[in-house]
């Protein structure tokens, strides 16, 4: 589990440092673990490799957690526009806890890969999209305010890649957070 977590922690951070374009990006991705390729493509943010999560949504081990990572980098909440599916009336909750019992136990919805397939979302490849906005320092410092804590990871990750001296550590407590926001406020571009 150690191994997991350290493999994840530093794809994170390859996956914000590795420039948008790049040619061996779709070789990485034909390698990773599907898991860990999702963990790239949301940290990584260029809509390129949406079809890469497209994908993963047809997988019952990914298909919650992709549908997760679709929705967070294109801004479109999947309940919200119908696109999920009814969740399965028979889960086994005697089977082994895997990956994907999580994702269900934990909220996530199962998205309709079909729908979701034909939904029409436009995004410029090379960009770096969170929530279906291009990351900026100003909307990374927006997302640091007010999202769940698995988002505002992601746009710490973000923020710190684009602007190096702005590390924000997000486990830190809440009024050192804010104090480093407003500081970083005050001199973000737009």
């Amino acid at each position: 589990m150690q191994a997991a977590r350290r493999v994840t922690r530093w794809v994170r951070h390859l996956a914000t440092l590795v420039p948008t374009g790049h040619a061996d990006l779709p070789a990485l991705f034909a390698h990773l673990p599907p898991r860990i390729g999702l963990v790239f493509a949301l940290y990584h943010g260029d809509p390129a490799f949406l079809p890469f999560v497209r994908e993963a949504m047809k997988q019952p081990e990914t298909a919650r957690h992709a549908g997760w990572v679709w929705q967070t980098l294109t801004g479109i909440e999947l309940e919200t526009h119908r696109l999920v599916l009814p969740d399965p009336d028979d889960a086994d909750d005697d089977g082994p806890i895997t990956e994907a019992r999580l994702d269900a136990d934990n909220g996530l919805p199962l998205p309709d890969a079909e729908a979701i397939d034909r939904y029409p979302f436009i995004a410029r490849a090379g960009t770096r999209l969170l929530l279906g906005k291009e990351i900026s320092p100003a909307h990374a410092l927006d997302l640091l305010e007010l999202q769940p804590q698995a988002l505002r990871a992601v746009a710490a990750h973000a923020l710190r890649a684009q602007w190096p001296q702005s590390a924000i550590n997000v486990r830190a407590p809440a009024g050192r957070q804010r104090a480093q926001m407003q500081r970083l406020r005050e001199g973000v571009p737009t």
